[in-house]
């Protein structure tokens, strides 16, 4: 008689304490061995005078007090930016606009999302496709720049310029 026949043959309640049984099992296994990607590692360095402790009222959370922290993320947590560039310099109203597109893989979103375009005559970023909220955007000397808030998912970049140029894109993480 195998372990299906048996079943068959027990009461309703029976079975119910059955399935109950096997739930207990697998709970108390899942929280006696937690997934991986839950912990992250810190490497704190050239700060002697950092502190770690467990914050107060906050289960599993820890607080740190320093000025260089680095944060290994698990394969799992890291973001991927890809990016494909539609046209450049494309005349359009006497200017040059280079379109970009692309996506944001990761799983949950960026905070601040900083993109730059740096060349001689880039006037301003546009975005044009996807969900975006902007925090702050500008123009300095050789470069303009636009940061996009809670940044996650698809992106269209329009980049204008004056005369044609191949701008240097570049992206980084503020948090």
């Amino acid at each position: 008689m195998n372990l299906s026949q048996r079943f068959k043959k027990l009461t309703f309640w029976n079975k119910i304490g059955t399935v109950g049984a096997i739930c207990s099992i697998l709970a108390v296994m899942w929280l006696l061995f937690p997934s991986p990607e839950t912990s992250v590692k810190l490497d704190i360095q050239d700060s002697p005078d950092a502190k770690v402790q467990t914050a107060v009222n906050s289960s599993n959370t820890t607080q740190i007090m320093t000025e260089n922290v680095t944060i290994n993320l698990p394969p799992q947590l890291e973001r991927k930016l890809t990016i494909n560039a539609m046209y450049i310099n494309k005349p359009q109203d006497g200017k040059y606009v280079t379109l970009l597109r692309g996506k944001l893989k990761t799983l949950y979103p960026v905070s601040n999302l900083r993109i730059e375009a740096h060349g001689e005559t880039v006037e301003e970023i546009e975005f044009k496709d996807g969900i975006y909220q902007l925090s702050d955007r500008g123009k300095s000397e050789g470069y303009v720049f636009a940061t996009w808030r809670n940044a996650t998912g698809n992106l269209g970049l329009n980049i204008v310029s004056s005369k044609p140029e191949k701008p240097n894109i570049r992206f980084i993480v503020q948090e």
